[in-house]
């Protein structure tokens, strides 16, 4: 079984507490290699079963540099941008099918920093721009409806409005 962990590929090995339920994936990588070729080094693309899961820059053996993983599966692109031994770290876009998710900082594996997260359905999208750690809203940010209107301004604290902060309303006139 392959399994990603940090950004570098492991095999799970059987065992018989924990049998494999599926066979071993075909792995496929094209690239640079340290100069042994025992890891992937420098520009390279890993396929799976023939489906490209990642496409960047590598260091021992460790996503590293600007890259894109890929959906195992789909194929659809999951995340771009760069990597620092083997985790998001710096600035870097969080994708759901056709949906963008985050576009922004990044810091162990997570969106830490300033950035802008969607919060996205079929039938609507709400928009938070702002300050953000562990994946929340905190700090000082911004969070507008599905029309692009301000909602709240101020601060944050775990994803809870928390703090100094303003309110708006939209104010509809019928004529």
């Amino acid at each position: 079984m392959l399994l990603i962990k940090k950004g570098c590929l492991w095999h799970e090995t059987p065992s018989p507490k924990k049998p494999m339920r599926a066979a071993t994936p075909l792995m496929h990588y094209v690239g640079e290699q340290t100069q042994h070729g025992n890891l992937k080094h420098g520009y390279g693309t890993l396929y799976v079963n023939h489906v490209k899961i990642y496409e960047g820059m590598w260091h021992m053996g460790c996503f590293h540099g600007f890259g894109k993983l890929y959906d195992n599966e789909s194929g659809d692109l999951i995340y771009k941008g760069q990597w620092s031994s083997g985790c998001e770290t710096g600035y870097g876009v969080l994708y759901n099918g056709d949906y963008v998710l985050y576009i922004g900082e990044w810091s162990e594996r997570q969106p830490n920093g300033f950035g802008t997260k969607y919060y996205a359905t079929d039938d609507y999208c709400v928009m938070y721009q702002g300050e953000l750690k562990a994946g929340m809203k905190d700090g000082f940010g911004d969070l507008y409806d599905i029309f692009g209107n301000l909602v709240y301004s101020g601060e944050w604290v775990q994803d809870l409005q928390c703090g100094k902060g303003a309110t708006y309303k939209l104010n509809f006139t019928q004529k």
